[in-house]
C-alpha cells in the first residue's frame, strides 16, 4: 500500500473523473486511482532497469482491446474508450550491455499480464560516444551536442522520431486509426542553427573528464571533437491536443550554481542554463503553429503536460521545494522579450 520512489504519472481519459496511473519503478508496478485518490488496480512493472522517460497513457478507440475507463475513473474490461500503458524497457536485460536493445511495453490494464512490446525506431547512425572502461564496471557518455535519434509516442498511439543532424520528424500514423495504410507525415523546418558557445563546449568536456577520470584516473580524451553548432533539435514531447513538440536548443548563459557541493570534486561551481527554452509547435496534421518561448527553469524532461491554451510543469522553487505550476500561452509581444528573437 506505499509507494518505493513513485517518479511518474499520468492522467486517464475522461476529465476529472477520469483518474490517474503511478508508476513506482522502485516498486515494480503500475498504480490506478480514481480522480478521487480511491485505489483501483495494480500491476507489476517487468522492466529491467530504470528509466527517466516518462510513461504515456495511449488511448483507443470505441471497442479497442485492454482496458477503459469508466466515468468514475474505474478501469474496467470493457467500455467506450480503450487505453493502454506504454513505458520504455528492455528486451534481454540480462545480455551484456552493448547488446541491450530498447523497446516499448504496453501494458492494458484490462490484461496486464500479458504486454505488447513496440519497437523503437532504429538509428541510422551511431552518436558520438565516450567510453570509459575500468576494474569495477564501464561507462557510455555522449559526446556533447552530437546529434542522436529521438523518439516520442504520441496519445494516439504513433510514434515520432528523427535523427537531429536535421531537422525532419517522421510521424508513424499507422497505429492511429489506419493501420496496415503505411500511412506517414514527415515534418521538415529551415531554420538557423545555433552555434557552441566555446565556454560552454570547454565546460562540457571538463565535466566529462571528471566523471570518466572518476573511473579510471588514467583516462584522456580520445580524438573525438566537440561539435560547433548545437544538434537541430533535443527533444519531441507530445501534447495532450494532439500537438507535437519539437524543442530546440536555446542561447545558454553560465551562472552560478545552487547545489554546487565544495567536497564533491564532480561538483562544479558554474552551471550552463537556458533561461528561454523554444519548441516548435505542430498540430496533429503537421501544420506548423508557430514557436513558444517557455519559462525559465522549465524543464522538458519532466513530463510536462502541454497544450495550445495552457502548459502545466513543475518546477523548483527558489526556496527549494517543488510546485506545479500552470502557464497560460499569449503573443510575446504583449509581456516584450529578454533574450533573442524567436525565428
Amino acid at each position: 500500500g506505499e509507494f518505493s520512489s513513485p517518479d511518474a504519472i499520468r492522467l486517464l481519459p475522461g476529465g476529472e473523473g477520469g483518474g490517474l496511473v503511478i508508476r513506482d519503478q522502485q516498486g515494480a508496478r503500475f498504480s490506478v486511482f480514481t480522480a478521487e485518490g480511491e485505489f483501483v488496480s495494480s500491476w507489476p512493472l517487468a522492466s529491467g532497469f530504470m528509466t527517466s522517460t516518462p510513461f504515456q497513457v495511449v488511448r483507443g478507440g470505441e471497442g479497442s482491446a485492454g482496458g477503459a475507463v469508466t466515468g468514475s475513473g474505474a478501469v474496467t474490461a470493457g467500455g467506450a474508450v480503450g487505453v493502454r500503458i506504454s513505458n520504455p524497457s528492455l528486451r534481454d536485460a540480462g545480455r551484456p550491455l552493448a547488446e541491450w536493445e530498447h523497446v516499448r511495453v504496453r501494458y492494458a490494464p484490462g490484461d496486464p499480464s500479458r504486454p505488447d512490446t513496440v519497437p523503437i525506431p532504429d538509428a541510422p547512425s551511431t552518436p558520438a560516444q565516450l567510453r570509459v572502461e575500468s576494474g569495477t564496471g564501464s561507462a557510455t557518455y555522449l559526446v556533447p551536442f552530437s546529434p542522436r535519434m529521438v523518439w516520442a509516442e504520441l496519445p494516439d498511439g504513433s510514434l515520432a522520431w528523427g535523427m537531429s543532424d536535421r531537422y525532419s520528424v517522421l510521424v508513424d500514423r499507422g497505429d492511429a486509426g489506419d493501420a496496415g495504410t503505411g500511412r506517414f507525415l514527415r515534418i521538415e523546418r529551415v531554420t538557423d542553427r545555433l552555434a557552441v558557445d566555446p565556454a560552454h563546449a570547454a565546460s562540457e568536456r571538463a565535466r566529462l573528464t571528471a566523471a570518466a577520470r572518476n573511473m579510471d584516473p588514467s583516462w584522456r580524451w580520445p580524438s573525438v571533437d566537440i561539435p560547433t553548432v548545437h544538434p537541430w533539435f533535443s527533444t519531441l514531447v507530445p501534447g495532450e491536443d494532439g500537438t507535437l513538440w519539437v524543442f530546440r536548443p536555446a542561447p545558454a548563459v553560465e551562472e552560478e550554481n545552487p547545489g554546487h557541493n565544495p567536497d564533491n570534486p564532480m561538483s562544479s561551481p558554474t552551471q550552463w542554463v537556458q533561461p528561454e527554452p523554444v519548441a516548435d509547435v505542430f498540430d496533429a496534421d503537421g501544420r506548423y503553429l508557430g514557436p513558444v518561448r517557455l519559462p525559465r527553469g522549465f524543464a522538458s524532461s519532466r513530463g510536462p503536460w502541454l497544450t495550445t491554451d495552457a502548459v502545466v510543469s513543475v518546477a523548483t522553487h527558489e526556496m527549494g521545494h517543488e510546485q506545479v505550476i500552470r502557464y497560460r500561452l499569449v503573443p510575446a509581444s504583449q509581456v516584450g522579450t529578454t533574450g533573442s528573437e524567436v525565428p
